[in-house]
């Protein structure tokens, strides 16, 4: 497959890059030594649900967003102002992102094989 890849690296990443239509899974050569079939099954899954599901775009734009929005909210204001609107929209994007790994995740185990072989899924 092309657009797969193990990358030469002691620590256990998976990622899917790249741009709608050429895209690219990476996992580090540790993660295909140290994980069994099983949880590598649900890293591709996770990072083919990332990319399914439009993360990243979705993501971007939000960002954009709150950028535009911080940069007309804050002019003329104090720097404190600018400090807490910062804050806010930091953990905002937080909150983005971690939905996306939420669903990420509900998107792998809904597809594994087997997802009662994962251990933090096996309830």
């Amino acid at each position: 497959m092309k657009s797969f890849r193990i990358v030469a690296s002691p620590r256990l990443y998976g990622a899917m890059i790249g741009v709608p239509g050429r895209h690219y899974m990476l996992l580090s050569s540790q993660l295909d030594k140290e994980f069994n079939g099983s949880e590598k099954e649900y890293v591709v899954l996770h990072e083919v649900g990332h990319y399914l599901l439009h993360h990243a775009i979705r993501e971007g734009l939000f960002f954009l967003v709150l950028f535009v929005f911080g940069c007309f909210i804050i002019r003329k204001k104090p720097w404190y102002f600018i400090l807490m609107i910062g804050i806010i929209g930091g953990l905002l994007y937080i909150q983005v992102g971690t939905r996306s790994e939420y669903e990420a995740d509900h998107f792998a185990v809904s597809r594994m094989t087997n997802p009662r072989v994962i251990p933090f899924f096996s309830h």
